[in-house]
This record gives structure tokens, C-alpha cells and sequence, in this order.
């Protein structure tokens, strides 16, 4: 009787947990969902107007990085804070660019620049490649798709 009561004990103790895992994922989903429509968006005023991927990357960011990934499983929640901190490093380097189209244009045409910055993306994309590996693999588990299209291209 009393391993009953202990074990009866120890799976209540499991079964929130549990629930608010299961909600917590359902909420990151929900939330996948909007951040795609918004990269989805992003990509196409980027496609329209370049100068707008420079100006909007940061605040693009800003709302991926405000997605609650607390309660999530830590199979989830720790690919998603590595892709996130990716992403931040990406915005800073971008948000080091010139806003005036005339002295990106002439960052654009130094040669020597343009190889340091291009060094610098494509290390941070290295980086981001296996949290984006992890987090569709976690995205496969729980039933969110579109994970890895938040990852700039």
C-alpha cells in the first residue's frame, strides 16, 4: 500500500508538468504560425525594397525573440534560445549598417567591407545551422511545422 500511495505521489507530481508542457507547446505553435506570416511578409517588402531588410531585421527579431519559450519541453526550449541568439548577433551586425541608401551603396562597393561582413553572416548562419537542425527535429516531435523557415535564407 504504501508503494502505491509513493508511486500514485510521484505521478502527480509528473502530471502538471506534463499539462503545462503540452500547453506551453501549443501556445509556441500558435505563435510559429503568426512569426511565419510575418517572415513571409518580411521576405516579400524585402524582395520590393532591400533597404527595407536592412531597416526591419532588427524589429523582426525583436517580436521572434518575445515568443515565451519558458514551459517549453527542454528539447524545444533550448534550440529555440540558441536560433534567438543567432538571430540577435545577426541584428546587431545588420544594425551596424548605414540607413541612408547612398552610404550603403558605398559600403556595398568596398570590396574589403563587404568580405569582412560577409565572413561575419555567414560564421552566425554556421552557428545558427545546428540549433535550426535541432529545433525542426523538436518541430517533427511536436507536431509544429515551419520552424526552420524562420531562419533567414
Amino acid at each position: 500500500m504504501k508503494r502505491l500511495i509513493i508511486a500514485l505521489m510521484a505521478l502527480g507530481a509528473l502530471l502538471p508538468c506534463s499539462l503545462f508542457a503540452d500547453e506551453a507547446v501549443d501556445e509556441f505553435k500558435k505563435a510559429v504560425a503568426g512569426l511565419k506570416a510575418e517572415t513571409d511578409a518580411f521576405e516579400k517588402k524585402t524582395k520590393e525594397d532591400p533597404m527595407f531588410g536592412f531597416a526591419g531585421f532588427g524589429a523582426l527579431v525583436e517580436k521572434i525573440k518575445a515568443v515565451d519559450s519558458d514551459d517549453l519541453p527542454a528539447d524545444l526550449k533550448a534550440p529555440w534560445a540558441g536560433f534567438v541568439a543567432s538571430l540577435e548577433k545577426m541584428a546587431v551586425a545588420i544594425g551596424e549598417m548605414p540607413k541612408d541608401k547612398a552610404e550603403l551603396e558605398k559600403k556595398f562597393n568596398d570590396a574589403a567591407f563587404m568580405e569582412a561582413f560577409g565572413k561575419k553572416m555567414n560564421g552566425i548562419a554556421e552557428e545558427m545551422k545546428p540549433h535550426v537542425e535541432k529545433l525542426k527535429a523538436a518541430g517533427a516531435k511536436y507536431g509544429i511545422t515551419g520552424l526552420e523557415e524562420l531562419a533567414p535564407k
